[in-house]
């Protein structure tokens, strides 16, 4: 829907990124299924999100804003000019991240702040707690013609 396509247009790819590839060889084996749901010509695995998606990291407001006060605005601020997928990866590490805020130490976990998911450009994205699923959204003539016709023929 975010990508503005019609439910019947055939995409060219789908590519997978698991957090743990323990289910790799399953998913694959029901390649045929996924290709069929996702409405895919090809079902790719992937081991590296960040070339599909950027990470848009906010402070989680109403958590934040009793212990921070009038610091949160400025916590806000450096948290946008980070990098969000390497912020993510320390907290993952080590549980938390310390920002310096105007010389003081800030230090937050996963409940302080919000992820945002966001697709780069020619891909959708969703997460879930295993994975990141992206869908190729750029279409070629020989797929719009395809999806043309799967409306027509109904």
């Amino acid at each position: 829907m975010d990508a503005k396509l019609k439910v019947r247009q055939p995409l060219a790819k789908v590519e997978v990124i698991l957090a743990d590839n323990a289910h790799q060889a399953w998913l694959e084996a029901h390649d045929a299924l996924l290709r069929d749901e996702l409405n895919v010509k090809h079902v790719e695995y992937a081991t590296r999100a960040d070339q599909y998606i950027a990470y848009q990291i906010q402070p989680n407001f109403k958590r934040l804003g009793p212990r921070l006060g009038s610091l949160l605005p400025k916590v806000k601020q450096a948290l946008g000019k980070t990098e969000g997928g390497r912020l993510l990866a320390e907290m993952r590490a080590a549980g938390k991240v310390t920002l310096v805020v105007d010389g003081q130490d800030v230090p937050l976990d996963s409940e302080d702040v919000q992820v945002r998911l966001q697709a780069k450009k020619g891909w959708a994205a969703a997460q879930g707690s295993q994975c990141v699923v992206v869908l190729s959204t750029e279409l070629t003539p020989q797929l719009v013609r395809e999806g043309l016709a799967r409306d027509v023929c109904g």
